[in-house]
C-alpha cells in the first residue's frame, strides 16, 4: 500500500475546505481580496460538522488554516498553511507541521496548469489541466504514481454555453479506456463565489456559484443538488441550503452553510 488511510484523508479534507476564489479571466486558485473568508461552517442532518478558520498575513503571501470535523465521532483538527505569489495566487498547501505532506498549484503565465499532491514528500497523484483558445478548461487529466511512474487514472471534459462564458454547463468524467463514468450539468447565479477548495476532487470549475447539479451515470440521472444562497453587499455568499433529491425520490438535507469575511 503506497499510502495510508489517514494521509489520505488529511489530504483530502485539506484539499475540500481550502477556501478561495477563481479568477475570472483565466483559471487561478486565488484568495479574494475584497472580502477575505474567515470561517465557514458546514453542518449536515446527521450532526457531522466541518468548520474551517482562516487568517490572512498582513503582506499577503500566507493564510494559515485550521479545519475541525467530528467525522470519526471525535473532533479532528488539522492545521496548514498556504502560501501565496505576488498576485495572491495560492502556491503551495502544507499540513502542518510542514513534514511532507502538501499540494502545490503550478502556473503558466495566467492559468492554472498543473495540481500536485505529495505524501511523504513522494509525488503522490497530479492533475493537469488543458485549455482552448478561449481560455476555457477544456480537459483535466488525473494521475496516480506507482514506485516513481505515473499512471493515467482518470480524464475529465468540460463543456461551455459559449466562448466568453467561464461556466461550464456539463461535464463528462471518462475511466482510464474511456468509457464514461459519470456526467454532471450545472446552473449557476450570479454572484461571486467565496470557496475554491473542492476545485479538484468535486471537478468544480465555475466561477460563479452553482445552484443545481444533476448528477447521471450511464443508467440516467443518479441525484440533483439544489442550492439556495444569501448574500452579503459584495456579493459573497453569507450562507447556502443544499438538498440533494435521489432518483427514486428520497431526499437528503439540508446541509447549511455559512461564511464570514473581513471585508475592505
Amino acid at each position: 500500500m503506497r499510502f495510508s488511510s489517514r494521509n489520505y484523508s488529511v489530504l483530502a479534507i485539506i484539499l475540500i475546505l481550502l477556501l478561495m476564489s477563481c479568477d475570472e479571466e483565466a483559471t487561478q486558485i486565488t484568495a479574494n481580496q475584497d472580502c477575505k473568508l474567515t470561517e465557514q461552517l458546514i453542518t449536515y442532518p446527521s450532526n457531522l460538522i466541518y468548520k474551517t478558520t482562516l487568517k490572512h498575513s498582513d503582506d499577503g503571501k500566507e493564510i494559515e488554516g485550521t479545519s475541525f470535523n467530528n467525522a470519526s465521532g471525535v473532533w479532528d483538527t488539522i492545521n496548514y498553511i498556504m502560501s501565496l505569489d505576488d498576485i495572491g495566487r495560492i502556491i503551495k498547501n502544507c499540513a502542518q507541521p510542514c513534514l511532507g505532506y502538501y499540494s502545490e498549484f503550478i502556473y503558466n503565465t495566467e492559468q492554472l496548469i498543473q495540481v500536485n499532491q505529495y505524501n511523504n514528500n513522494i509525488l503522490w497523484e497530479r492533475w493537469d489541466l488543458e485549455y482552448n483558445l478561449n481560455k476555457q478548461v477544456v480537459k483535466t487529466k488525473k494521475y496516480y504514481t506507482n514506485e516513481g511512474a505515473l499512471f493515467l487514472a482518470s480524464y475529465l471534459d468540460l463543456q461551455y454555453s459559449n466562448v466568453d462564458s467561464k461556466n461550464p454547463i456539463s461535464t463528462t468524467s471518462y475511466d482510464v479506456n474511456g468509457k464514461i463514468v459519470l456526467k454532471r450539468e450545472f446552473k449557476y447565479d450570479n454572484k461571486k463565489i467565496s470557496f475554491y477548495g473542492s476545485y479538484i476532487l468535486s471537478d468544480n470549475y465555475g466561477v460563479n456559484n452553482p445552484i443545481q447539479i444533476i448528477y447521471s451515470n450511464t443508467n440516467g440521472i443518479t441525484q440533483t443538488i439544489n442550492n439556495t444562497y444569501e448574500y452579503n453587499d459584495k456579493d459573497y455568499p453569507v450562507s447556502y441550503s443544499s438538498i440533494v433529491t435521489y432518483s427514486n425520490g428520497t431526499s437528503y438535507g439540508p446541509i447549511v452553510a455559512k461564511y464570514s469575511y473581513d471585508c475592505k
